[in-house]
Parts: C-alpha cells; structure tokens; sequence
C-alpha cells in the first residue's frame, strides 16, 4: 500500500518527538534541526521528566503521565499525549524510547482517525516479533536469511560453544553472558529469567549498526556503521566505504523480508566464513541515528520528508570516525 502524503497545508509542519531525554530522541531532534526543511519544522517534545537536556532543543515541550509507574494506565499516557498532538495539530510522531512502541503501535490507527497524525512506526506484529529473540531468529530462518543457531533453554544439550545466554526480551546488551562450556551455560541459565542461547558470532571488530528506512515497499536508505560498545551502546562508530562482502545486500534482504513502516537499525556480526548475521533488530531509530546525520545519512529528514511529501536532498556521504562523549548544558531558572 502506499503511503498517504500528510494535508502539509492544514496541519503545518508540526512534529512530535518523544522521550526526548534519551539519546535516540536527541539524535531525532538533532537530525530535524538538520533537514533541509528544518527552517519549516516546529518541533514539540515529551517526556516523563522535566529536567531533560533535549526539552531545551525544541520549539514547546510536555511532560507525560509515566505508564511504567503502576498507578498510571496506558490510557492516561495515551489520552494525555492524543490531546498534545492535536492541540498541537501534529503532523508526525516520532518514538525516541524503545518501551513505547507496543503501546503507540497499536494505538496508531485511532490516534490517525482522532487526530491526523502519522504515529512513525511499525505493524505490532513486526514490534513483536523484534522485540523477541526467538521470534528474530524463527523470522530469518523462515525467510532463508543467515542467522546465528539459536536456541530454548529446553534445548540446552544441543548448544555448542562459545555461545551467548541473553534475555529473550531486551536490549542494550542487559544480562549478556558468553559461556564456553556446559556448566557455564547452566550458571548463566540460573541468572537470566526467560533467556535465549545463541552462537556467538565472530568477534567485538566483526560488529556492524546497520540502519535502513524502508517505506512504500523500497529500501530508501541503508548505512553500515562498524561499532564498538561502551556499557552496551555504541561508543566508537566507523564509517568506511569497505564494507564486508555482501553486508549492504544482506542489511536490504532483510529490510524486504521484514517490511517496517520508516526506520529499523538492524545489529549484526561477520561471522568466521565471512557471512553476515542479525542478531537484533529494533524498528525504531536508533542511538546513532545522531551519528548517522554527520556521515551524510538523515535518516529523520528522509521519513518526514517522504511522508510530508518535502523535497529530500540528495547528501554526499561522509567516511570517518565518530567518537561520543558526554556534555553539559546550563539551562536558565
């Protein structure tokens, strides 16, 4: 099906970010600040705090009741936020945090037909599926696509090694664990609740971020960063146009056979024979998706400016290093 172009003229280019205190929603923000249409972008954040450094990059912010605390329903957060986007007559929304796809994906439907705005993410099926390990693995093994041998717990004594005990559900690297013999995988067992065993693939220099925006049925964008992690994120991002054989192939592959609606940033390592494997995927942006805009690659202005139906320039891609780094703002009382 394809995509719907916004009534650019009745609703204005209003653009909804959320979680703006996470390093996804920031590299959002920064990455509409640089689109070519940025001087037209009125940008409105959430989040569930006030003291957050990206509340100062937008143009209104909002505080949002926190459907994690027990005493707050999904519906609050949803009815609060339903009412922001159409006093601000919204044209998108744009998910900075990872715990809140489920949820507005899907409400996506209702908040369209209450409101007009485009929720930017993907069917609760493809949520599902990413959000869960096993589901990934199952997903590339039935569309033919190279993945790492995935186990159940059930399946232990099939596990060869080294292999990785993880959290069926999570991301970030939380409660990883390589184990190199039986009696490690059965200590890692006992400490991770609803685990997943995987092969480990290649090493910590065979890794890749990959991002791809897929939309009306095209693959509009891919970039392949190779990444090193510091407490689970990407710390060092490398961008050479000497990529491993058949990675950018492989990154469309699975974007085809996945089918997100915009973004998804697709984990993967180059395993001993040289083959590509996901091992996560996310279809939201990611934490480089800031990265990304500095080597040429605007992931953000290519999604808003398919779906408002903007012009979106054609960028000479950037081959480097990027380091991050923690800063400060003061922000006046």
């Amino acid at each position: 099906m394809k995509t719907k172009h916004l009534p650019v003229i009745q609703q204005g280019l209003n653009v909804g970010v959320t979680c703006v205190g996470s390093v996804v929603g920031q590299g959002i923000i920064r990455s509409l600040r640089k689109a070519n249409f940025s001087d037209k972008i009125r940008i409105v954040g959430f989040d569930y705090f006030e003291d957050v450094a990206g509340a100062s990059w937008v143009d209104e912010f909002h505080t949002l009741p926190d459907f994690l605390n027990p005493e707050i329903s999904e519906q609050e957060y949803l009815d609060a936020l339903t009412a922001h986007i159409a006093e601000n007559r919204l044209a998108l929304l744009f998910i900075g945090i990872g715990f809140e796809l489920p949820v507005l994906s899907k409400a996506k439907e209702k908040i369209a037909a209450d409101t007009g705005c485009v929720v930017v993410v993907s069917p609760p099926e493809l949520i599902d599926t990413a959000m869960d390990k096993y589901k990934t693995y199952e997903f590339l093994k039935c569309n033919g696509l190279a993945h790492p041998h995935t186990w159940l717990p059930a399946e232990k004594d099939a596990v060869t090694y080294p292999a990785i005990v993880k959290p069926r559900r999570g991301t970030g690297s939380k409660g990883l664990s390589t184990v190199l013999d039986a009696n490690q995988l059965e200590k890692a067992l006992a400490e991770t609740e609803n685990s997943v065993i995987q092969e480990l693939v290649g090493s910590k220099d065979d890794e890749y971020t990959c991002g791809v925006v897929y939309l009306d049925g095209e693959v509009k964008s891919t970039i392949c960063l190779r990444r090193y992690l510091k407490a689970g994120n990407t710390n060092v991002a490398i961008h050479s146009p000497n990529l491993p054989d058949g990675l950018e192939e492989y990154v469309e592959k699975v974007a085809k056979a996945f089918k997100p609606f915009g973004p998804a940033n697709l984990q993967i390592r180059i395993g001993d024979d040289g083959v590509p494997k996901l091992f996560e995927i996310n279809p939201r942006f990611s934490g480089t998706t800031g990265t990304r805009s500095l080597f040429g690659v605007n992931e953000v202005e290519i999604v808003a400016g398919h779906l408002l139906g903007l012009p979106i320039p054609s960028r000479e891609r950037v081959y480097g290093k990027v380091v991050k780094y923690l800063d400060e703002i003061l922000l006046p009382q």
